[in-house]
């Protein structure tokens, strides 16, 4: 019987084992906040792309359009059954424009209100 090729999560799960030690659970929820917060950033950051039309570091052509203006410090209580809070930085535009769709879902779905989006 052939091999079944491992799914991206398993492949995830085998990297996170090789290089961190974990003994308990507390240390897989230690090392699952220590995770989000980068993945949760590069998630705002593409909706950032998504909202300003090019990607960071691109130049637009003119100086009167909208653009990226540093990233404001929050924290992100991730669920109920993970202990603590994650600090994650999110993108700001000079306009103020930029709502992100992800950590509103997520913030609501969190404490029971219906996204936007439902």
């Amino acid at each position: 019987m052939a091999k079944k090729n491992p799914t991206a999560s398993e492949q995830i799960a085998k990297q996170i084992l090789a290089n961190y030690d974990l003994k308990t659970a507390q240390d897989v929820q230690d090392v699952l906040k220590q995770i989000f917060g980068p993945l949760f950033e590069s998630m705002l950051k593409g909706e950032m792309e998504n909202h300003l039309g090019y990607a960071e570091h691109e130049r637009t052509g003119t100086s009167n359009e909208n653009a990226r203006n540093g990233n404001t410090p929050k924290t992100s209580k991730t669920s109920k059954t993970t202990r603590g809070e994650v600090p994650i930085k999110v993108p700001r535009d000079r306009q103020g424009t930029f709502s992100s769709a992800t950590r509103c879902a997520t913030s609501h779905a969190r404490a029971g209100v219906p996204s936007r989006n439902s």
